[in-house]
């Protein structure tokens, strides 16, 4: 799996990893797989009928609600008048925890295997492992430019150091990944240090200050800082979000366990009496 094709699509990128195919919206680094590529790997004779899964899965509060795409696909039509005619549908595009809740829910004797494959096809293609052998001079080339470049910057405008390191990019990232694993309903230390990589990566990438240099935080020149802030604190905000419901549902939970146990009292007060 060290090979890939990709290609520009209108507002995504198609990655082929062999016989898979991904995508990879503009703007994200996460890679979704559609739903009727995911049914076929699973052993479906029709594979639209996966979607029915998905909805079932939304449904019971297994995953959220995935991405939809509308786009044209060919229809084989059966009966008096046969013939195939392209035809406008909804499909789905999963990232890689719905792509396994799916093929766990499926119970197809493909799924079991299935599931070990696409996540090493998910993580290299999101760590950006996946290029194209005639690009790879290239992008040591752009990693030996940005080397220079970071090299130069430090020598007019200084570093942030560990300090502020830690202060503005690591701790508030290790929060992001504690608010996802709780968000994803797994706490698990494994969980949590690939969440914590792929975090940082998401904000190497929009500062373009790559690790595969072995650069520390601290060594981040102070002219990207301000850059560096912003896009952490998007990513802090959206796990928040997504940790939010989780967490006001343990707090209640924890008040009514407290309130049965005596731990916690309710006074309603009576209105005064008046003469």
């Amino acid at each position: 799996m060290d090979q890939a094709e990709i290609k520009a699509e209108g507002n995504r990128t198609m990655v082929r990893v062999g016989d898979w195919l991904l995508t990879v919206p503009n703007g994200s680094v996460e890679p979704l797989i559609e739903d009727e590529e995911l049914a076929r790997r699973l052993g479906y004779k029709q594979p639209r009928q996966v979607r029915e899964l998905v909805k079932r899965l939304v449904a019971e509060h297994e995953i959220d609600a995935p991405a939809m795409r509308r786009t044209v696909r060919r229809i084989v039509k059966h009966g008096a008048i046969s013939g195939i005619e392209e035809r406008e549908v909804d499909v789905y595009e999963l990232d890689e925890d719905q792509a396994l809740a799916v093929a766990m829910g499926s119970r197809t004797p493909k799924a079991r295997e299935l599931r070990k494959t696409m996540r090493k096809v998910f993580r290299q293609v999101m760590r950006g492992l996946l290029v194209p052998a005639d690009l790879r001079s290239l992008r040591a080339e752009n990693v030996a430019l940005a080397a220079r470049v970071a090299a130069l910057e430090a020598g007019l405008g200084g570093v942030i150091g560990e300090r502020d390191a830690l202060r503005y990019v690591l701790v508030p990232l290790r929060e992001a990944a504690r608010a996802w694993c709780v968000a994803k309903g797994d706490t698990g230390d494994t969980r949590y240090r690939s969440l914590l990589k792929d975090l940082e990566l998401q904000v190497r990438m929009h500062v373009q200050y790559p690790a595969s240099l072995g650069q520390s935080w601290a060594r981040l020149p102070l002219g990207r800082l301000g850059d560096a802030q912003c896009k952490v604190a998007e990513l802090l905000a959206k796990a928040k979000k997504a940790a939010a419901p989780l967490l006001m549902l343990a707090q209640t939970d924890m008040f009514k366990a407290l309130q049965a146990s005596g731990g916690v009292h309710t006074t309603l007060a009576s209105p005064t009496a008046t003469a």
